[in-house]
Parts: structure tokens; sequence; C-alpha cells
């Protein structure tokens, strides 16, 4: 493009050469950024934009229903409304997207009438069967490449040997007050449930680990919602790495975490992790 921004992966070092297949299933920026460098133009996503209803109204039978907005004129910015980001559409969009996958190309969007949806409030059977319509609709190629893609993120998700802590995560804004360890994150260090933590031979034996190698963590929380996820993972990687397996936390060069859930209190909090080693190939495109 003749943009100069760079685009990155979250996994900072990208994937190396991938199949586009491979890079749906690993939420690859740069495999979608490389769709609208030489396969589809930005006019020609724009147009399947607006096939698919995004930027305006479904026309659904609900009060305030928004149109969403699919602008875009840079390169950078047709690459990364390419991958959802930079645009804003409505859960209802997305049904009627997801509708028109599932069913060859035709619109099955039916209408919801508000007075209808207060009548069946409280049932719950007429709920499941009106979602269970749309499910039954889908068919089984699409059912077949989910499967697909579901089986490539596996390989690369390392999910054989997670710990999970019931323990709510500590944002970074917390941390320190001028250089210094608050009061707060002084108590969740010393109230930290060490006990329930793997040991660093384990780590070793299991995952073999390799402390002196560049590591990625991947991370699952259940938190409060008024946290941000990105604000979270600076605590959890210093306790694991300065404190408890006592290795700089600057061996860590990737991470992958998101909120799997929120919760209504802290001590329904939860943190979820695993490691592995950046691959060769990573750690040399983390070099360049």
């Amino acid at each position: 493009p003749n943009d100069k921004t760079t685009i990155k992966d979250w996994n900072i070092t990208g994937w190396g050469e991938i199949t586009y297949d491979k890079g749906f299933a690993l939420s690859s920026n740069i495999g979608v950024a490389s769709l609208l460098d030489g396969v589809i133009t930005k006019k020609e996503l724009k147009a399947c934009y607006d096939k698919f209803g995004f930027g305006k109204k479904t026309g659904i039978t609900l009060d305030n229903e928004l149109s969403g907005t699919i602008q875009f004129t840079y390169d950078v910015e047709a690459a990364t409304a390419g991958y959802g980001q930079g645009i804003t559409v409505s859960p209802i969009q997305l049904l009627q997207g997801y509708s028109i996958v599932a069913n060859d190309g035709v619109i099955k969007l039916q209408s919801i009438h508000t007075e209808k949806l207060v009548r069946e409030t409280n049932n719950k059977d007429k709920k499941i069967n009106s979602l269970k319509n749309y499910i039954d609709e889908a068919n089984n190629n699409i059912l077949q490449k989910e499967k697909e893609l579901l089986d490539i993120k596996e390989k690369y998700d390392p999910n054989g040997f997670w710990t999970t802590l019931d323990y709510h995560p500590f944002s970074v804004n917390y941390m320190y007050d001028d250089n210094q360890i608050t009061d707060s994150y002084q108590r969740w260090i010393d109230n930290f449930p060490k006990e329930k933590l793997h040991s660093k031979e384990q780590y070793e034996k299991k995952l073999n680990i390799d402390f002196s190698k560049p590591i990625v963590i991947y991370i699952r929380y259940r938190n409060l919602p008024k946290f941000d996820t990105d604000n979270l993972s600076k605590s959890l990687i210093d306790y694991l790495f300065n404190r408890y397996f006592l290795v700089d936390d600057s061996i860590v060069k990737g991470k992958v975490e998101f909120t799997k859930k929120h919760c209504d209190s802290y001590k329904d909090g939860k943190i979820k992790f695993t490691l592995r080693n950046m691959t060769d190939d990573e750690i040399h495109r983390l070099d360049d």
C-alpha cells in the first residue's frame, strides 16, 4: 500500500508464511492486510460490506437501531477495516451477516416485534427454539469450515497445561506510586495463591520451556468489567517471573490475553494461563 503505517499481529512477531485459512484462524491482521494489498481493492471491500448490510439499518422492528459506520479512505484504513477496526456494526447487523453466509447468500433475518419480545421474556423454551431455527439453517459447508479453522487454532493454542487460579487480576494502574509498590499491590502479592502454581521444573518438563529463551504467555481472565484487559497482565507477569520463577520478566516477548467473561465481584475473578517458547522463526522476526 502507499501508506507507511506498520501493521502487526497480536503475537508481535507474526506467523511467517501461512495460508489465509490459518491466518483467519489465528486472527492475523497481516493476513487480512495482505488481502487488501493484492487480492481485493478498497472499493471491492466497501461494496462487500454494503451488500452484507453493514453501515445501514436493517429495518428490524426495534427502537433506536443504529446504522454503524463503514467509512475508509486510505490504504491503512481499509486494511484495519478488513479485520474490524475503525468501523462499527450492530449485533443485529452481525446476525444478518451470518444469516447470509449460512444460507447461500440469502438474507433470512426475521422481524422481531417488541411486543412479542416482551411477551416471551419469561418463556425460555420459545427463546431457545427461536435461536435454534437460525442454527439449524447453517449449511454443512460452513460448519465444516469452522471445524477446520478451530483445528488450526488448537495447534497454536497450548491448552494442554493450563494453570487456573481463583484470584482476581490486578491492574497496572495501581501497582506503583512514585516508583514504590502500593499497599494494595503488596497485598495482592502477599495473598497470591502460589500453592496452585506449577513449579518452574514442571513447566520445563511438561512444556519443554527454556526460561533462558523468549517466552509467549497466554492468559484468559474473568474480571470486573471496569478493568481493561490490556492493563491486567503486567502484574501477573511480574509476579510469575520476577517473584516466583525468579527469571527477569523481560524474557516475556509476547502475550495473548483476553477477558473470557466478566464477573460481579473480586472474589469471583479468575486467571488462567500457560506458556510456550517462541520459535526460532519468531525470534528471528523479533530481532528484525
